[in-house]
């Protein structure tokens, strides 16, 4: 092992031929255009790397499947010229929006791409900006752009040409002067144009209505380079003022803040230089941003600064950030990033020096960091940033010279991509949701454990996800457009990464997108339930409902409005359903809040709803609240309105809410013994983060890790014998009457009321706790090393001595109201408690293999499989009537005594009590169509 410490010292570089318009001297090497391809030319100045697209749609915004090529470092592509209407071109920040956007289309050949502009080729651009051009040209810049914003209709001919006198008048052109030309160099160089460019590019990233204002501007912008005129700023490329539009009004004077490009490579080579390896440990490296020493055209030894700004005689002055924006922060405190690799980057901004510091590296290979300096004008006007952009590389150390890079195994991935061909189908406007194991696919020859992502083109433009999820790879979405409308093929990108970063990834394809056919089917989205009903969302809108017709199941009376809705809430007995338009449609049975015909006016503008068992509350985007329902329940706030502002999420039990504000307060209403009157707790709920309730009492979790309870005292409401244990808490669990607080150090505290409220019995056993489940009187907490402890009522699951050697390799526990189901890491299942509520598995234990997830109601268990098949147990589990309709499931949904799972293909299976929703062929039609 070797240590690093470096103190960056001030030393000679001598740096040749290095300044902001070297490149534009370059001969453009033009690739051979062949008989159907034309060549396209982005600039203000040259734009290297840049996106050039189609606006086929006409939104003026850049969609994957638009996308036509990137520029080379000439601000050239050559694309085939089978298009019309609008080309675009669109520039790329690091990590910027439209950045990821490209990335998403190839991460192999796209991923951390950005744009220059060649008139300082030291430094990315600093904002996503679009310029357009007709199909025609073969130039886009600041000044193709006026002409389409002087045109409605480009493929008018007529409205065109017309657009182009406008334009040269406009500019001072002659008629017989081409707007399409190459204004930067060659034989239609024209350095008053090319000023006019840079400044119209930069008023337009700083202007909002710079198209409604284009004419005043394009006047001030003319009168700006006729008055510098025979001056050097002419010809400085970093001279950009910004204008309004008034030519009455001063400009802002700014000259662009830019790279000092001598001292940049001075401190990237001192990085690639600074010799850290995968064994490299104490590592400190510090760097002066302020004083760079380097070798000047005259041959001597000058200090500069990173960045340059021609706006300050005090070059000190500029701010400097590793957060990008963050230039306001106290002077005095470091700002500090956490790379990926373990050292942690400090900026000083008091002395503008940068640290590198840790104790080891664990990540092999280059990784970016970046440095933001503030621009601003002459008067101090904030006018933008420049970024540094530099790559920390980090080398193998002796030991990993013969590290071997992970395998991919051909057979495997053949074998995917057939199941994905033979299997897999995609329509437009039918949700898919598909799994892909992932065993045996890649393999590391030193057995490191590989870190598995996945990606696919899809993901921006047309609906669809890629995600990991244990040994899995889950790809799910609503395709948006069929492949004749998309230019861009699907495919599925799986990558995996060794212990020293080293990458390798399988490309999949995907199938293009159908069409829908015939007798299509608008899929449900996803399913609501009351107790006894289901309400089903479907992707247009619509909702279909079905069970108990007084609380819920029968929506008639409102079907008519059921339109745009794109979210629905439930209490116990009745629905409320969040339009796109921010208003709220209930119905039910009235005295759970079906009827919100009183408070009707009131609900718009509205982003959330919450439920108590027999309330609702209406969260608006204003902060304010609206309640409807049982009064008793919390269906009048009529008492609390005042406080009701800047609410920013509500927590319920049975009989009341409290609504938690932005500024860590509490506001309470409902049954006032069941939690509505917090007054005995107000003066503590200050700085509150999350609220629990059991059945009538809350506890509240303040941001210090202390724990607030108030409410019915048999619900659990007292904590005062366990107040001084109630400290660095991080979650608190409930049953029906108890509390149980897990502590940030894996020790649980337990209170309250009757059985769970008390786990001394289990306390010595109650550590490296890392979740816990409940049901009405028991609890199970998860450990770290995968085994279960549990208390409370024995027969609800509160013992586990009979099976306690079969709760190891637990990844996640499940409960009804009176028994508790354990998934293993291994998909077989284990469960416990009450057998008349799903705690006798043993009919169905041989079937409980591959399972995924679990759904439960009051009394049973549903286990959805890898293989999208479903085993379900309990009192109300028997699915044996639906068992062969139970494929491809996605998702499960379930009323107090019945299930609903939700297909693939969008379409619903139900079954369990015919009257709490198991029986949804009434509305078998509807929930096709």
């Amino acid at each position: 092992m070797k240590k690093v410490g470096i103190i960056a010292a001030s030393v000679a570089l001598i740096l040749a031929g290095c300044n902001g318009d070297s490149n534009l001297n370059k001969t453009s090497p033009l690739p051979s255009s062949k008989s159907n391809n034309i060549i396209i030319t982005a600039m203000d100045g040259y734009f290297k790397n840049a996106v050039i697209f189609n606006d086929k749609n006409n939104d003026g915004k850049w969609q994957s499947s638009e996308f036509l090529g990137l520029t080379d470092e000439f601000g050239k592509v050559e694309i085939s010229s089978d298009f019309s209407g609008v080309l675009g071109v669109q520039t790329l920040t690091p990590d910027g929006a439209a950045s990821i956007q490209l990335a998403k289309l190839d991460p192999t050949k796209y991923a951390g791409v950005y744009t220059i502009d060649m008139d300082r080729p030291s430094q990315p651009v600093a904002h996503e900006v679009i310029f357009f051009a007709p199909a025609k040209s073969t130039v886009i810049s600041p000044i193709t752009d006026l002409i389409i914003i002087n045109v409605t209709d480009v493929n008018d001919d007529e409205m065109l040409l017309l657009a182009e006198k406008t334009v040269k008048t406009q500019l001072g052109l002659t008629s017989k002067e081409m707007l399409y030309k190459d204004f930067v160099s060659g034989g239609d160089a024209n350095i008053e144009l090319h000023k006019i460019a840079q400044i119209l590019a930069e008023t337009k990233v700083a202007t909002p209505t710079y198209k409604d204002d284009i004419t005043e501007i394009i006047a001030e912008a003319v009168k700006v380079v006729k008055s510098i005129a025979g001056t050097d700023k002419l010809t400085d490329p970093d001279y950009r003022p910004v204008v309004d539009g008034n030519t009455d009004t001063i400009p802002k004077e700014n000259v662009l803040i830019k790279v000092n490009e001598d001292a940049y490579r001075f401190l990237q080579d001192q990085l690639d230089n600074a010799g850290l390896t995968t064994d490299s440990t104490d590592i400190s490296l510090t760097y002066s941003l302020q004083n760079i020493e380097v070798r000047g055209k005259d041959g001597q030894d000058m200090f500069v600064p990173l960045f340059h700004d021609g706006d300050r005689t005090d070059q000190s002055s500029v701010k400097l950030s590793i957060v990008e924006g963050n230039h306001d922060g106290d002077n005095k405190s470091p700002q500090v990033h956490q790379l990926e690799n373990g050292l942690l980057l400090k900026l000083y901004p008091d002395t503008n020096t940068l640290s590198l510091t840790g104790d080891v590296i664990n990540k092999l290979g280059g990784e970016e960091f970046k440095i933001y300096a503030e621009d601003v004008s002459s008067t101090g006007d904030k006018m933008g940033q420049a970024i540094a952009s530099f790559e920390l590389k980090v080398a193998r150390s002796s030991d990993d010279i013969d590290n071997k890079p992970p395998v991919v195994s051909d057979t495997v991935s053949r074998a995917l991509q057939a199941t994905v061909e033979a299997q897999w189908q995609l329509v437009k406007g039918t949700h898919f949701e598909q799994t892909l194991p992932l065993d045996g696919l890649f393999s590391d020859p030193e057995n490191d454990t590989l870190i598995l992502r996945a990606d696919t083109s899809m993901s921006i433009d047309n609906g669809m996800t890629a995600e990991i999820v244990d040994d899995y790879v889950v790809v799910k979405g609503t395709p948006l457009k069929a492949a004749s409308e998309d230019s861009i093929t699907n495919k599925l990108y799986l990558f995996a990464k060794d212990i020293v970063g080293q990458e390798l990834f399988v490309i999949i394809d995907l199938p293009d997108v159908q069409e829908p056919q015939g007798d299509t089917l608008i899929p449900t989205v996803s399913i609501s339930s009351t107790s006894t009903s289901f309400a089903a969302l479907k992707s247009d809108g619509s909702v279909v409902t079905w069970g108990s017709s007084n609380y819920g199941g029968d929506s008639s009376s409102v079907q008519n409005e059921l339109v745009d809705i794109i979210k629905i809430h439930s209490s116990r007995e009745a629905f409320a359903a969040l339009k796109e338009d921010g208003t709220v449609i209930t119905w039910g049975s009235s005295i759970y809040g079906g009827d919100s015909s009183s408070v009707q006016n009131e609900l718009v503008d509205v982003k959330e709803i919450y439920s108590s068992e027999k309330a609702f509350a209406a969260l608006k985007s204003n902060g304010s609240v609206i309640t409807w329902g049982d009064s008793s329940n919390g269906g009048d706030s009529s008492s609390v309105e005042s406080e009701l502002a800047d609410v920013k999420s509500i927590f319920s039990n049975n009989a009341a809410f409290a609504a938690l504000r932005a500024n860590g307060t509490v506001v309470t209403w409902g049954w006032e013994f069941g939690g509505g009157d917090s007054s005995s707790a107000k003066d503590e709920l200050v700085n509150v983060k999350r609220i629990t309730g059991s059945n009538e009492a809350f506890a509240a979790l303040k941001n210090d890790g202390t724990v607030v309870t108030w409410g019915y005292p048999l619900s659990g409401s007292n904590s005062s014998s366990v107040k001084n244990e109630l400290i660095d808490v991080r979650e608190v669990f409930s049953t029906e009457t108890t509390f149980a607080a897990l502590r940030n150090d894996g020790t649980v505290v337990t209170w309250g009321n009757g059985a769970g409220a008390d786990s001394s019995s289990v306390k010595s056993y109650l550590i490296t706790v890392k979740d816990i489940t409940s049901n009405w009187a028991a609890y199970a907490a998860l450990k770290n090393d995968g085994t279960v402890v549990t208390w409370g009522q024995e027969d609800f699951g509160g013992v586990t001595t009979l099976i306690q050697d079969d709760l190891t390799d637990i990844k996640e526990i499940f409960s009804t109201s009176a028994a508790f189901a354990a998934l293993k890491n291994d998909g077989t299942v284990v469960s416990w408690g009450h057998n008349g509520y799903g705690g006798d598995s043993s009919l169905v234990q041989s079937e409980l293999v591959n399972v995924k997830k679990i759904v439960s109601n009051v009394g049973s268990f549903a286990a959805l499989k890898t293989d999208g098949t479903v085993v379900s147990w309990g009192s109300d589990g028997d699915a044996k009537y639906v068992q062969d309709n139970l494929t491809n499931v996605k998702e499960i949904f379930c009323t107090d005594k019945a299930f609903a799972a939700l297909k693939n293909d969008g379409s619903v299976i139900t079954w369990g009590w015919r009257y709490d929703g198991g029986d949804s062929s009434s509305v078998e039609d509807e929930l096709r169509h």
